[in-house]
């Protein structure tokens, strides 16, 4: 292929949406580094060249990977005809996900027993007051603020296990190991599916366990102690499910055990993440209009879904004295609008806007409290057990208002908030227990959250070695929140939007839990 044609593909590749996304991206990332540093904008020529030579870059960067994405996929080397055998195998799944288990396992020791973060100390201590406290269950102790479901599996996974071992830290890392394998075992489905079903290359596919088995974001996520962890191989299943009703325009749904299967990832996604309940209900009702087999089926599961989660659950927590989680965590961003507004604003606050805000967040020491890149603060004085449903809708009514007559606050205030996804910040999940307000020492020594002699420098190496790498040009991008929050989707968002309706199969669709899950 001579320069002129090359160049004729690489421009073919080119769309209006890769333009649209590429502008938009180049001005988040311009932009951001000054709303984490100072919470505001001062727009200059330094902020016009970055989002110039931003938009030129991710451009370009996203034209050429679509179109070596676009050359042939298979092809007949050696290394492509091993990866063909191995992925062919009988027992293909279990062998790449030990494969991938044993290429985390040295991350997994380096850091035991693991990392129990802050929450994690409240809901293990709600697990043994609930069910070890008393001859009976004592379900009043439980909280909904974060799922009952995941402080069961981690209490249930840990407490029994630290009576067996005698030991709290050999309990973690038991749950670690198993946590880590399921992790595995769900990529690498999700890897054994890409090729035999979606066809993908040998080598994309090899690319790809390598990213999962390499970069140690994952095998440190893995060995995070928390919901998180627990619902994100879960929704790697929902989101293959998800994909194949797509793909199959229903189909899919035709079998039994498929159908009940769905049910399940449905379920499990949803009662071990809350959010995860509109992602999938949301990517539901996206998927209804674009497939012609078993619609009826996933409007009974709709209904289904919003009546056990918002009729049968309540009323289960009611009847067992389980406390609600309430409706503030919903409320991050309009809470740090508010708190932005009466820092920007504070001689435009009537006085039953004053009385509604003070009710729900505190106006004493709001103003200061407001971080323009952290909601806690903020939303750490909403207790929710002390409101109506009355008080959000007052809450709700005030800030609308406020918000028409100060638009330009609530504006910087959610580009504030957003702007770590679209940073080259440093990501890499809790390595360390450092952080344990929430742990009950009538219940777990802090000794607990100091590591072993044995391994503390290694791990504190090994923490060292990433900051080194992502200090190193280029590679250190591996390591940042814009990577994986931001540029990925942004790029699938773009292929998938680029792809027109083939044989009655909306693509985009396919993506909608990804696009939520944002």
């Amino acid at each position: 292929m001579n320069n002129k044609s090359t160049l004729v593909s690489l421009l073919s590749c080119l769309t209006a949406w890769d333009l649209i996304i590429s502008l938009l991206l180049a001005v988040m990332f311009a932009i951001s580094p000054q709303y984490i540093a100072n919470g505001q904008l001062v727009f200059s020529g330094r902020t016009a060249l970055l989002l110039f030579l931003y938009f030129i870059a991710f451009l370009g960067c996203g034209i050429l990977a679509r179109f070596f994405m676009c050359r042939s996929s298979r092809d007949n080397s050696r290394i492509a005809q091993g990866v063909q055998r191995f992925l062919n195998k009988k027992n293909s799944l279990i062998l790449l996900s030990l494969f991938m288990f044993l290429l985390w396992l040295p991350v997994l020791i380096i850091l035991y027993p693991g990392t129990a973060i802050n929450d994690t100390w409240g809901q293990l201590s709600q697990f043994v007051y609930t069910f070890y406290s008393s001859d009976k269950i004592q379900f009043q102790y439980l909280g909904d603020h974060h799922p009952v479901l995941t402080t069961f599996i981690m209490g249930q996974g840990i407490i029994p296990a630290a009576e067996l071992t005698g030991s709290l830290q050999a309990a973690f890392f038991v749950y670690v190991l198993l946590q880590a394998f399921l992790t595995c075992l769900a990529f690498s489905y999700s890897l054994l599916y890409m090729y035999k079903t979606l066809d993908a290359g040998e080598g994309f596919v090899l690319s790809v366990f390598c990213i999962y088995s390499l970069l140690p974001i994952f095998p440190g996520s893995a060995q995070t102690i928390c919901k998180d962890a627990i619902s994100a191989w879960i929704f790697v299943y929902f989101t293959i499910a998800f994909i194949e009703i797509v793909r199959t325009k229903g189909e899919y749904l035709d079998k039994a055990y498929h159908r009940d299967l769905f049910i399940l990832f449905c379920w499990m996604a949803c009662a071990t993440k809350k959010v995860n309940y509109y992602v999938v209900f949301i990517s539901l009702l996206f998927v209804l209009p674009v497939i012609r087999k078993n619609r009826k089926y996933l409007v009974g599961l709709l209904i289904g879904g919003v009546l056990l989660f918002n009729v049968l659950w309540p009323a289960v927590m009611n009847a067992a004295g389980i406390t609600g989680g309430g409706k503030t965590e919903m409320l991050s961003l309009p809470f740090q609008m508010t708190a932005r507004y009466v820092k920007e604003h504070p001689d435009d606050i009537r006085e039953d806007e004053y009385e509604v805000i003070d009710k729900m967040l505190y106006m004493g020491d709001l103003a200061d409290r407001y971080d323009p890149i952290s909601a806690d603060p903020v939303k750490g004085f909403a207790f929710f057990e002390r409101f109506e449903d009355s008080d959000y809708a007052d809450y709700i009514r005030v800030w609308i208002s406020q918000g028409m007559r100060h638009p330009g606050s609530y504006i910087n205030a959610v580009l504030a908030m957003e702007s770590g996804w679209f940073s080259w910040t440093k990501y890499y999940p809790l390595l360390d227990m450092s952080w344990h307000n929430q742990l009950d020492p009538r219940l777990f020594s802090e000794e607990v959250t100091v590591r072993p002699a044995w391994n503390r420098e290694k791990a504190s190496g090994y923490q060292k070695l990433l900051d080194r790498i992502y200090k190193i040009p280029v590679i250190g991008l591996l390591f940042t929140y814009g990577l994986y929050a931001a540029l990925i989707p942004a790029f699938v968002i773009c292929t998938l939007l680029t792809k027109r309706k083939k044989n009655g199969i909306h693509g985009w669709v396919g993506a909608m839990p990804m696009l939520l899950s944002l």
